[in-house]
């Protein structure tokens, strides 16, 4: 249930199952099927990690993992939310012209390690995800509703 993002949930269910299976519920027959099987397996395990062992059983794996990234890249370290406030500079570090500034995924990756993440190739995961979510919105207009995979704080 701590799953907040449905292709992923979808992927954790499949793989949690009594029998593992591939998204359309058939049993994996090729390498590659294996692979993709293993792949989402460890970046599901990755964003439990990385949200840490007291938001392990929580809901909202993927909006811990982003706020916790988001925080460290706009200088809020070891924040468990963003400020209100705080969200039209975060979008400001992490988009331009609605995708993800190339400056800010290096950063993400870098964080990502130092922050204890093994897999730099999920922060990019994670990016992609609120690139989807926030990249095309104003962020002058952005509103706490509007970002769901950010932990905001409450006014």
């Amino acid at each position: 249930d701590g799953v907040d993002v449905a292709s992923l949930r979808a992927w954790a269910e499949a793989l949690t199952g009594r029998h593992p299976s591939l998204l359309d519920g058939r049993f994996p027959e090729r390498r590659d099927e294996c692979a993709l099987m293993r792949t989402q397996a460890e970046v599901i395990a990755e964003l439990v990690r990385f949200g840490g062992p007291r938001n392990a059983d929580s809901p909202g794996v993927v909006a811990t993992a982003a706020t916790r990234l988001t925080a460290d890249l706009i200088g809020l370290a070891g924040a468990s939310e963003l400020p209100a406030s705080a969200l039209e500079t975060a979008h400001r570090a992490l988009f331009e012209g609605g995708q993800v500034r190339e400056a800010a995924r290096v950063a993400a990756r870098s964080a990502w390690l130092r922050l204890g993440g093994e897999r730099p190739e999920v922060a990019d995961y994670v990016l992609d995800l609120l690139a989807e979510e926030l990249a095309a919105q104003a962020p002058t207009r952005l509103e706490p509703r509007f970002a769901s995979l950010w932990r905001v704080a409450a006014p």
